[in-house]
């Protein structure tokens, strides 16, 4: 008896052009699907205490790479630390922009100190 060894079946993953969304209940959902439609088409439905919002991905190369980073901005904005999403049946977390909570945060101790932003670019204080 001969034994062939087992060849692995190539398997090419199957991306999914859907990108699901989960937005805390507080949030403003109209806004969040103001700032990626009609670009990103989709739908919203709450369940219990979120919100799903689905987009639909195109198939330009970097599609999916805008809509992640439009809705990136979105939370920073929002003031919403962070929010999951789904993607090819996986889970992840995006979190605001540290860059904007740093930022802000320097603007409100800033302002708790009496200090303008304005004289911290200038790099004149007082």
């Amino acid at each position: 008896m001969v034994r062939h060894p087992v060849r692995m079946e190539e398997i090419t993953p199957r991306m999914s052009d859907v990108v699901r969304f989960e937005l805390p209940a507080y949030a403003d959902v109209d806004e969040f699907c103001a700032h990626i439609e009609p670009r990103w088409p989709g739908s919203k439905e709450r369940k219990d205490d979120v919100w799903l919002v689905s987009a639909r991905v195109r198939k330009a190369k970097n599609d999916l790479t805008l809509l992640l980073r439009r809705v990136e901005g979105y939370v920073g904005e929002a003031g919403l630390q962070a929010i999951r999403y789904q993607l090819d049946g996986r889970f992840y977390i995006m979190e605001a922009p540290a860059l904007d909570r740093a930022t802000e945060g320097a603007g409100l101790t800033l302002a708790l100190l009496g200090l303008e932003t304005e004289s911290l670019e200038r790099g004149t204080l007082g």
